[in-house]
Formats: C-alpha cells, structure tokens, sequence
C-alpha cells in the first residue's frame, strides 16, 4: 500500500523534492563514506546483486537503505557492463570492484553499496542457476 501510495504521489507531481538517481555511483548522494576496492564474486542471488570479498565471510548488497526515498523508486548505480556480464543471473563475474557505501560498516550486518566500476573482470557459470529461475 505504502508503494503504491509513493508512486501516485510521483505521478501526479506532489513528490517534487524526490531526490535525483545519480548518473555515477560515487556522485549519488545517499553515500555515506569514501569509495574502496574490493577483489571478489558479484552474483545475483535470490535476494539481490551481491558481492562477496574474497577471503571473507562479508556480503555487499546493491541495495539503498530502507529509509531512502531511492529505495522505492529504484536500484543503486551499477555499470551497464556488469550488468550485462551478470546475463541474468545465469553467470557470476570475478574481478575488482570499486563501491561506494550507502550504510556504515557495523560488523556481522549487510553492508548495501553501489558499484562505481570493475576490472579485471572474468565471468564464470552461476551454480545457483537453477534455483534463481523458481524466483518470480
């Protein structure tokens, strides 16, 4: 209810001081400290496009916060190359990722970032293939 009460109000205008969708993830307002590199898997599980650091029992979610606004209008940036190289969720792309974080770092808690570029990128299949085509 709540979700489609935001989106008359968008559509009719009343939501005029909605924030803007950043063009670039560094540049999008909601992020709350200095972007890093992390070396890992970017995969789109049935909860969302995840990265896991290698070497690591950390997740990083693309995902904006609950209490933002962005979240009911749409996904943080990602670039239109690994989104490509994800097909889908049929492959998982290893390499560099440089994110940006959108909540603080709180230790055995879902960190939710925006993704700004990759390098080094590999694709490999998803092994989870199967299981993310039962996901409506």
């Amino acid at each position: 209810m709540k979700h489609i009460a935001m989106l008359a109000a968008l559509l009719c205008g009343a939501a005029t001081a909605a924030p803007a969708m950043a063009t670039e993830c560094r540049d999008d307002p909601a992020v709350v400290s200095a972007c890093f590199t992390v070396h890992g898997r970017l995969s789109l599980t049935a909860h969302g496009i995840q990265v896991w650091p290698s070497g690591t029992k950390r997740l990083l979610q693309l995902e904006y916060p609950a209490e933002l606004p962005q979240a009911l209008i749409g996904w943080p940036y990602i670039p239109a190359r690994l989104d490509r190289m994800l097909r889908a969720g049929q492959a998982d792309v290893w390499g560099d990722f440089d994110v940006c974080p959108l909540t603080y770092d709180i230790p055995g808690q879902l960190r939710l970032v925006c993704i700004q570029s990759g390098q080094h990128l590999a694709t490999v299949d998803n092994p989870r293939r199967p299981s993310l085509a039962a996901v409506p």
